[in-house]
């Protein structure tokens, strides 16, 4: 008996992670739609703190009501430097941080993504490192 409701927390657990993976995944591979929405109802500000000497476009309503998304941008480059989401997933918050990096003479990167429900007390995060030019 104990086995079942161990694999049953384990499938529940696994859907949910899936579940919220999929949510996070809808913003980083946004709709055209969604893309207009946010362009159309942005305001445009200045980074701060560590943030400080970015632009910040935010936006809400993007893909559900009451959602919010921020992009923080380097203007000298127009690469990205944080995207910040604030959503639902069953009515409870989501939030979801991508902090970007800039190889050496490379590309721009995510280098740590940041998913937190704290309805289920999640904190799920995931690192990008070591980027090496490959040669050519």
């Amino acid at each position: 008996m104990k086995e079942k409701i161990i694999e049953k927390k384990k499938n529940e657990f696994a859907e949910l992670m899936q579940a919220l993976g999929q949510l996070a995944a809808s913003y980083a591979h946004m709709p055209p739609e969604g893309l207009q929405k946010f362009a159309q109802n942005a305001g445009v500000g200045q980074g701060e703190g560590p943030l400080q000497g970015t632009v910040q476009i935010r936006s809400g309503d993007v893909l559900q009501a009451g959602d919010l998304m921020s992009v923080w941008v380097d203007p000298a480059t127009y690469s990205m430097r944080q995207v910040e989401i604030h959503t639902l997933y069953e009515e409870k918050p989501v939030t979801v941080t991508v902090e970007f990096r800039t190889a050496a003479d490379g590309p721009t990167y995510p280098a740590r993504s940041t998913l937190l429900y704290p309805d289920k007390e999640i904190e799920l995060t995931v690192e990008n490192y070591d980027y090496e030019r490959a040669n050519q």
